[in-house]
This record gives C-alpha cells, sequence and structure tokens, in this order.
C-alpha cells in the first residue's frame, strides 16, 4: 500500500487482492523487480472480521489470496528469470470463528510464515516461531547487522548458512540480548546478578570460540546464554507483574480505607446518615453494572478480538458511560423526588449526567490526544483497549462518590426545606 489512505481503503473492504495483484503486475511490467516489494492483501483479513474465521467466505478469500500470491510469483520469475529472489509470505494474525483478532486467543495469535528462494532449508521448522524473528532472519539472510533491539533470535534452521555465519550471528544476538537483560536489571533493580554473570561468561566464551574458528562451539555457547538470558528476561517480567498487582492492591487498599474513614466523619457529624451511605453503595453498584452490560452488549469481555476500530470503541464507551450517568441521576433522583424534592430532583439528575459525561469526555480526549499523535490504527486499538481496563477499574470508585455527591446534595436540600416551613 502507498499510503495510510489505501490502508483505510482495504480496512473498509474496498480493494480486492485481485485489484493490488493487478497494480503490482502494472508495476512489473513498467519498471521491472525493485530491490524490496511489499504487497499487503488485505482482503482476508476484512472477510475474517465481517463473517469469522469459521465461515466458507473465509475460506475462499484464502484461496483467492493463494491465487493472487502465486501468479505474483510467477510474474517475478517472468520479468527476473534469475533464481536469486527471496519470497517471504507471511500473516500478522489469525482470527477467531466468529471473527475479530488482537486477543490472546490461540487463534488470534496464530501467523503464517513461508520463506522461499536460494539458500532456504525445505521443510517445517519445529520449534515454536514468533512473527518478531523474521527480522533479524532476513537481516542474517541479507548480511545486515542485528538492531540492538532485536527480541528474539533469528531463524537458524531455516537459514542454510555456513558455520561461520550461524555463529557469527548467534554470538551477535547472544550479545545484543546481554546488554537488554543488564539495563533491565539496572532499570527495574531485580537482583539477577548471579545469572547474568554466567551469561557474561558464555558470551565470552563464545566469542573467543569464533575468534579461534570453533565455530560450533561458539554457537553452541552462544545459544546456551540467550537462552538463559530469556528466562532471565521472564523473570524481571514475573517481578514486574508482582509489583504492579501489589501497586494496585495498596492502591485500593489505601482508597477503602480512606473512604471509610470519610464515611464515619459525614456520619458522625450528622452530615449523612448510614441509610445514605448504603443507598450510595448500592447505586455505585447499579450503575456500574449498567455500564458493564452496556458495554458487554457489543464487545466481549476485555479483548482485543471483539474491538474493530477505534472510533467504534469510543462511541459505544461514551454511550455506555453516558447510560450509567443516566441510571445514576434517575436513581438519586427518585430518592430526592419520594422526598418531596421534586427541584432537586432534577438538579442531581442534571448534575449526575454532567458528571459522567464530564468524566468520560476528559478521559477520551485525552486517548484522541494520543492516537492523534500516533495515528497507526493497531496503536489506537491498543490504547483503546488499556484505557477501558482503567475505566472500568474506576467506574466503581466514581460512582459511588458521585452518588454519595447526590445524597448530601439531596440531604442539605431537605434540610433546608424543613428550615422553611
Amino acid at each position: 500500500m502507498d499510503d495510510y489512505a489505501e490502508y483505510v481503503s482495504w480496512r473498509k473492504g474496498g480493494e480486492s487482492d485481485f485489484s493490488v495483484e493487478s497494480r503490482v503486475i502494472s508495476y512489473l511490467e513498467r519498471h521491472g523487480l525493485p530491490n524490496v516489494l511489499f504487497i499487503g492483501l488485505g482482503r482476508t483479513d476484512y472477510i475474517g472480521h465481517r463473517f469469522g474465521a469459521a465461515s466458507l467466505q473465509y475460506r475462499e478469500a484464502i484461496k483467492n489470496a493463494s491465487l493472487v500470491i502465486g501468479r505474483i510469483i510467477a510474474e517475478i520469475r517472468e520479468v527476473h528469470p534469475a533464481d536469486d529472489v527471496l519470497f517471504v509470505v507471511f500473516s500478522d494474525h489469525g482470527h477467531l470463528d466468529i471473527g475479530g483478532h488482537g486477543g490472546s486467543e490461540p487463534q488470534a495469535l496464530h501467523a503464517f510464515i513461508a520463506l522461499m528462494g536460494p539458500r532456504i532449508r525445505p521443510g517445517v521448522v519445529e520449534e515454536r516461531v514468533h512473527l518478531s524473528q523474521l527480522g533479524p532472519t532476513l537481516c542474517m539472510y541479507l548480511g545486515l547487522p542485528l538492531p540492538r533491539y532485536t527480541h528474539l533470535p533469528p531463524l537458524f534452521d531455516a537459514l542454510d548458512m555456513s558455520d561461520e555465519r550461524r555463529a557469527y550471528y548467534a554470538v551477535q544476538y547472544a550479545d545484543i540480548k546481554l546488554q537488554q537483560v543488564r539495563k533491565l536489571s539496572e532499570l527495574f533493580g531485580v537482583d539477577v546478578s548471579e545469572d547474568l554473570s554466567r551469561a557474561e561468561e558464555l558470551v565470552s566464551s563464545a566469542r573467543t570460540k569464533f575468534a579461534s574458528h570453533d565455530f560450533a562451539g561458539a554457537f553452541s555457547d552462544a545459544n546456551s546464554a540467550w537462552n538463559l538470558l530469556l528466562d532471565l528476561e521472564k523473570r524481571i517480567d514475573e517481578e514486574l507483574s508482582r509489583r504492579r498487582l501489589l501497586t494496585c492492591v495498596s492502591a485500593y487498599v489505601a482508597f477503602v480505607v480512606l473512604l471509610v474513614v470519610a464515611v464515619v466523619v459525614l456520619v458522625k457529624k450528622k452530615i449523612v446518615t448510614p441509610r445514605s451511605v448504603l443507598l450510595s453503595l448500592a447505586l455505585a453498584c447499579a450503575t456500574t453494572a449498567v455500564y458493564y452490560a452496556c458495554y458487554l452488549a457489543k464487545f466481549w469481555w476485555f479483548t482485543f478480538s471483539t474491538i474493530e476500530s477505534f472510533e467504534e470503541w469510543v462511541i459505544h464507551t461514551f454511550i455506555s458511560a453516558l447510560a450509567a450517568s443516566v441510571v445514576l441521576g434517575a436513581l438519586v433522583g427518585i430518592v430526592a423526588f419520594r422526598l418531596r424534592l421534586r427541584r432537586s430532583a432534577i438538579i442531581v439528575l442534571v448534575a449526575s449526567c454532567l458528571t459522567w459525561v464530564a468524566y468520560v469526555t476528559a478521559g477520551l480526549g485525552a486517548l484522541i490526544g494520543f492516537v492523534i499523535s500516533y495515528p497507526f490504527p493497531d496503536w489506537s486499538i491498543a490504547v483503546a483497549y488499556e484505557a477501558t481496563i482503567a475505566l472500568g477499574q474506576f467506574l466503581g470508585p466514581m460512582g459511588f462518590l458521585s452518588a454519595g455527591i447526590g445524597l448530601v446534595v439531596e440531604r442539605a436540600l431537605r434540610r433546608a426545606w424543613k428550615a422553611r416551613r
């Protein structure tokens, strides 16, 4: 695709794979084969979203994509007969049977990678493969240095390379991973010094063996080093997850303690009654339940796979929060109405709605600003997912506080009304 507009075009089903094929063939006939040619076929993804991976339409889309790929390969070989072209065919994700991707479901995570060309070993790589290994593999194939942010090693078993080249890239990757883990350990204060020293010894040994032309030994030591380093990286990540969980639990405990203290003080000073507190809690639960009911009516739980666009998520989240705010205001208003405070009922209803709308609008405004800065669609979906979780975590406390404010206002108005009588 030439630009973002064309990306959006095929996302909406505006361009078929056959149209892409005709454009590619036309380009090849006019200009010949460039050094690098990237072709994106988006119809399969569009059909997967619309009909699901279990549908006949999805199978037909895959079949059509296969035909297009085959004809493009044939055209490339016709305009460039030399046997020096590497073909890489891959998908960036799978699809659920009901359609959608981006979550942690195995069907959504499953991707396809195939390589064909000179110096590619025939057969199937038995080990588990990750898409992030494709970049390092192409670097090794082309003789380019590995980027410093390389996460996983090249697919050594997929390439028919000399022992020297295999050892060179094995040592290079082990050294990169050593620097990454050391930096992570220092940055987050996770002590893995003992195992890190062992990894440093292995990397040093691999360098020494490579210098002495013991390529098999160098590859073996580098392999042991990066496996140890990947384990250390996993341990650091687990420690960070534990810290995040502890932080969240501590924050919630602090919030509950402060809330209880505030409620006790308000009750003792007779600003609110125990009945008002219970009503506030009931209203908060009802409000949060309404929000999640509206949200889950459209998106199945908190998973990427059911979110197709950022705009759709923004609209539906706003509607869900607005519905929850209306319920909150209505329930608080009913309490005031039953106490014959009709004007205050209307005031509380409007105030509750505005409170929720302002809260959600501020959050969505920040998100939209982020997406404008980083406009690639997958980034916006990722932000939407994280924000949904954050919004859900604060809806309960927000509902409780809004209900409490409403009931405090109601009680103050009732006192003023009684004093006037």
